[in-house]
């Protein structure tokens, strides 16, 4: 800043006396070379000012453009410092505790058959911590195993009311107990169904043998059925429980 106002004061002081040679020449007083010399030493000095804060300003400017890299270079450092001890820190909290599943015997004590299935969810929300397991295939026993804390409970419903509550040690103990209640309900189904006399399957054999070598109607295979000496029951419910098309067979016969 002291070269800038030395410069300055040369320059003004170079220019007042360069007027004042001027007017010197002019009224012709003798002082006219002399300030003429005072002039230009004070330009000459106000010249050389000019540049040393030229040089000083290149300086600055080349101290400033070095000065990021460093700067940079620093940052670089205390942000990586930082992330360290963020990373440690974050190492330190400890997580929460997640809730534990609640034990076999609570959740039996909590989870009733009869209960409504409201009342269940109800159960599960507040009361036991247990979590969603395997739905076996078979939609039949409509339900699905739970994990708890020691092993699994498996809960079925009927759509209003929890119908069964049965814990397990294992999963597999578990899917067993599905798998024998599948065959359990296969076998009543099938035990419900009406046993065929023997003259009705030889009726439903007789029908399905007509039907694979020739196009029949409905009535023209059971009038078939009943020249062969089946009864008209016989006949018509063999013809009755058999797949076929009578649309398909109306065609056939044209």
């Amino acid at each position: 800043m002291m070269t800038v106002f030395l410069g300055i004061v040369w320059f003004v002081g170079g220019i007042s006396y360069l007027v004042k040679s001027i007017i010197s020449a002019y009224k012709k007083d003798g002082k006219g070379k002399k300030n003429l010399k005072t002039a230009i030493g004070l330009l000459v000095l106000s010249i050389m000012a000019a540049v040393v804060y030229q040089d000083e300003k290149e300086e600055a400017t080349q101290a400033s453009s070095d000065k990021p890299a460093v700067s940079q270079e620093q940052q670089h450092k205390t942000e990586k410092k930082e992330s360290k001890e963020v990373k440690k820190e974050v190492k330190e909290v400890k997580k929460p505790a997640e809730k534990q599943l609640s034990t076999t015997s609570e959740t039996m004590s909590k989870i009733k058959v009869g209960m409504t299935v409201e009342d269940f969810q109800d159960a599960l929300s507040k009361d036991v911590n247990i979590k969603p397991d395997f739905i076996p295939n078979d939609l039949r026993l409509k339900g699905r195993f739970y994990k708890t804390k020691d092993g699994y409970i498996f809960v079925s419903y009927d759509g209003e009311n929890v119908t069964e509550v049965k814990p397990f040690k294992t999963l597999d103990e578990g899917k067993k107990y599905t798998d024998n209640k599948s065959a359990e309900l296969d076998a009543k189904e099938q035990a419900s169904k009406p046993k065929l006399t023997l003259s009705k399957e030889n009726a439903i054999a007789k029908a399905k043998a007509y039907i694979n070598y020739a196009a029949f109607s409905r009535k023209g295979l059971i009038d078939q059925l009943k020249f062969d000496k089946f009864s008209d029951e016989d006949a018509t419910y063999a013809v009755d429980h058999i797949e076929v098309d009578w649309n398909e067979q109306s065609i056939k016969k044209g």
